[in-house]
């Protein structure tokens, strides 16, 4: 696997310029994902982090904050659109190389996304795991917010996950030293 240079955070429509440079079309979240559009997918403000490979940005993943959470804006990698000017291995792993360094910065919060399936094996290595829904239902996530939660469960209801999109999530966990601080002044 190639060394990646990450850089960022850029907004979205830098993205779009950096990409178009290299005669590569980035396409938007709005593009690329249709059933999250007019939903805080698609209109949290969030920063978008370029994995390198030659100079040449290879793949993306943003991230944003809404309601205490962060959500997933988008993880796409452009290694295919190389063929014949970068060797495979300057290429594969970027998206890995991308996510896992975003997901590093961002582990202050549970971070929540619906993933395709590609995606979703990215972020099953960084220890994503699915939202459980029963009966229609989002179960068992009590700090996600419901706006969010309303969002996975209709979606669900449209009959699409886990085919086009799955609803996941990251946990995350609270320094111990705070625990450690609060036992000794009791």
């Amino acid at each position: 696997m190639a060394e990646f240079q990450i850089q960022g955070p850029f907004r979205e429509n830098e993205v779009v310029d950096i990409f178009a440079k290299e005669g590569i079309q980035y396409e938007t979240r709005n593009e690329r994902y249709k059933l999250l559009n007019d939903t805080m997918f698609e209109k949290t403000n969030g920063g978008y982090w370029i994995s390198f490979s030659k100079d040449k940005p290879i793949a993306v993943q943003g991230i944003g904050l809404h309601n205490g959470v962060y959500l997933l804006l988008g993880l796409v990698s452009h290694g295919s659109d190389y063929e014949g000017k970068l060797d495979v291995s300057d290429t594969r792993g970027a998206g890995s190389a991308v996510s896992n360094k975003v997901i590093e910065l961002h582990g202050d919060k549970p971070i929540v996304g619906m993933a395709k399936p590609a995606g979703k094996k990215i972020f099953s290595k960084v220890g994503f795991k699915d939202i459980d829904i029963e009966n229609g239902s989002v179960v068992g996530q009590d700090d996600i917010p419901e706006d969010v939660k309303d969002l996975i469960e209709s979606i669900y209801a449209k009959g699409v996950i886990p085919n086009e999109v799955a609803p996941i999530r990251k946990l995350y966990f609270k320094p111990i030293s705070n625990w450690f601080y609060i036992m000794q002044r009791r």
